[in-house]
């Protein structure tokens, strides 16, 4: 990790990393969360944290800016298995789109976006499959589970963010620990471009302070409207 956690694209093996197709939702990270990869979720087979914040999938209809700090309504979270770790991927919906005040949970989801969530997951499963890999697996027979559920991830992985900030928990993995940005955990942050392969972006922990009981998301890659069905 890096002071100051930038937003930059990701390497690997010393080559920048792209998607194989395009993202169709606006893509981030909720701040003051960590998926700590010490802890195992005995529901999911045992499988620890993927050592990042957890992830949001934002299914609005206004393509964000990248970088950008967004308040959202999470009404749904899968527990995508990716290569051994667990990591979630919270669906949420900006609270200025015009659908926010119908969307309160997950079955809303499917009344007001129709297939919205199974494109999703099918997204996110098969996204690596194309360089040869496996398809990714999720927890709990596949389902995306309800508000109530998800309010409950965001909650312990803020715990496990608090701990690692306040050294209760070892920083073992050598993660920049510096303040950088005033931002809710519920929110979301954007971390992404509108391009047709949509860069993988390098997130670090956005090491921060709980201010309220809003939610907000960082946004680290954001849709394009004219994208078939992403990540």
């Amino acid at each position: 990790d890096e002071a100051k956690t930038p937003i930059k694209q990701d390497t690997k093996k010393g080559k920048l990393r792209f998607y194989p197709y395009n993202i169709n939702w606006n893509y981030g990270l909720l701040p003051q969360t960590w998926e700590d990869p010490a802890h195992a979720n005995e529901d999911c087979g045992g499988v620890m944290g993927d050592n990042d914040p957890v992830d949001v999938v934002e299914i609005g209809s206004t393509t964000m800016e990248m970088g950008g700090v967004y308040p959202v309504k999470p009404v749904g979270v899968y527990a995508m298995i990716d290569d051994g770790e667990l990591d979630w991927k919270v669906i949420a919906i900006s609270t200025a789109d015009p659908k926010a005040d119908s969307i309160n949970d997950v079955e809303d989801v499917e009344r007001e976006f129709p297939g919205e969530l199974e494109k999703i997951k099918i997204w996110f499963r098969d996204y690596k499959t194309p360089d040869g890999k496996p398809q990714n697996a999720y927890g709990y027979d596949d389902k995306c589970l309800n508000k109530e559920f998800t309010m409950n991830v965001i909650k312990e992985t803020n715990e496990f963010y608090n701990l690692l900030k306040s050294g209760a928990r070892a920083n073992s993995e050598e993660l920049s620990l510096a303040m950088n940005l005033d931002a809710q955990p519920r929110s979301f942050r954007v971390l992404s471009c509108i391009c047709p392969v949509a860069s993988l972006i390098s997130v670090a922990i956005m090491l921060l302070t709980w201010v309220t009981v809003d939610t907000y998301c960082v946004v680290t890659k954001v849709h394009s409207h004219l994208a078939v069905s992403t990540g």
